[in-house]
């Protein structure tokens, strides 16, 4: 009878978390998310959303055969503080399951909000911060990046639910971006003549 009782409820335990998380299927990753969690997009971009007021962004990125992961990872991070107004707080290398996990966390002051600086109270009720999470996953970078309200706790159950559930299906197609009016200027004066 005990048994059967302990049986009952591991089954009730089992069936409520497996109830505690979705997954998301597409031709390019399998990931199971925390109920709170919705995720939209495609081929390596992908926005996610909560029931609170957290939002996230999923990039995955292909390997560049002209340029290293860390100096890709340094011309992100060189865009973010190069605004001004966003900030590094904290950078640390994390072990999971024996894998690596780099975790910064930069903080955003909103514009027009200049008059709070030197006042840390008024600074971090006007700002945002950003958790972002870098690993690799099936011969590519995966990055999380995480924008929540100043608080004391990061958004720790996103991020190890990514991590630990995150399947690759297929690479994305490598980010391009062709400048048109480089194409243009690369024809010359004459390419709208005929011969």
């Amino acid at each position: 009878m005990l048994t059967r009782v302990g049986s009952l409820l591991a089954s009730i335990v089992l069936s409520l978390a497996a109830g505690s998380d979705h997954e998301y299927v597409d031709d390019t990753i399998h990931v199971d998310l925390p109920v709170a969690w919705t995720l939209e997009g495609g081929a390596g971009e992908y926005r996610l959303e909560s029931t609170g007021a957290e939002v996230a962004s999923l990039l995955l990125l292909p390997p560049d055969s002209e340029r290293t992961l860390l100096e890709r990872l340094a011309d992100i991070e060189e865009q973010f503080l190069s605004t001004g107004l966003i900030r590094l707080e904290a950078a640390e290398s994390r072990r999971e399951n024996g894998e690596e996990i780099l975790y910064r966390r930069y903080r955003l002051v909103m514009a027009g909000t200049e008059e709070e600086e030197g006042d840390p109270e008024k600074e971090e009720a006007a700002s945002i911060l950003l958790h972002q999470y870098s690993f690799s996953r099936g011969g590519l970078q995966v990055l999380l990046q995480v924008e929540t309200d100043p608080g004391p706790m990061p958004p720790e159950d996103l991020a190890f639910r990514i991590f630990h559930t995150l399947e690759i299906r297929k690479a994305p197609d490598p980010f391009t971006w062709v400048d048109p009016l480089a194409e243009a200027d690369s024809a010359g004066p004459d390419a709208d003549r005929e011969p």
